[in-house]
């Protein structure tokens, strides 16, 4: 399941908020949850170009008879866009 929000504020800027939830269960009885939310926020310096940065975390637990592991991730991007019309 993903969720995302997005907020336009003062002229050229936006924030995106998102929040992604996964969920399974294998046939060893592995079960396995993700929770992953994050913020972008962009510029738009004209119609097709614009610099974005993207941060976020990803937390991981996995389950099982034999195993029980949690990870936690932390990204962090910066670039550009340039859409070609």
């Amino acid at each position: 399941m993903s969720y995302t929000q997005t907020e336009t504020f003062v002229q050229r800027w936006r924030l995106d908020v998102s929040l992604q939830l996964y969920n399974q269960r294998d046939d060893l009885d592995v079960h396995m949850t993700r929770v992953t939310p994050s913020l972008k926020l962009s510029y738009s310096m004209n119609e097709s170009m614009s610099f974005e940065a993207e941060g976020g975390v990803e937390n991981t637990h996995n389950a099982g008879p034999i195993t029980d592991e949690k990870t936690r991730r932390y990204y962090f991007y910066v670039g550009y866009r340039c859409d070609f019309r």
